[in-house]
């Protein structure tokens, strides 16, 4: 096996989970896993945002996310647990029309975020 991708469904949130086996990394396959798999979920079960996360720092998870699409939307403080100790996560979304692909609902963004 040189990689896994997954798609995933928690509390209202779909998202998305891939690693690869270190000698196979570097070579875009879990970057064409994770488009193809994002294409099908938006396609074919009316996925509308798919979540990235990965620990704080975790620069490559990061590179597969960006080479597929994803944005970065921030950092999550204190979201997850590794070797005893409170992490960081960052995550990131990729919509449909990230992929040129059609919301199934109309989508109404913010004009500006939280003021300072």
């Amino acid at each position: 096996m040189a990689a896994s991708v997954n798609v995933h469904h928690h509390a209202g949130t779909w998202g998305i989970g891939y690693w690869t086996v270190a000698e196979h990394r570097g070579r875009g396959y879990a970057t064409e896993a994770v488009l193809a798999l994002a294409n099908w979920s938006f396609k074919e079960r009316g996925v509308q945002h798919l979540e990235w996360r990965a620990e704080a720092g975790n620069m490559d998870s990061w590179a597969v996310a960006q080479k597929a699409g994803f944005v970065r939307e921030g950092t999550l403080r204190a979201a997850q647990t590794n070797s005893n100790s409170l992490r960081d996560t960052w995550i990131g979304a990729l919509l449909p029309s990230d992929l040129g692909l059609p919301f199934a609902l109309p989508y109404q963004p913010v004009d500006s975020d939280l003021p300072g």
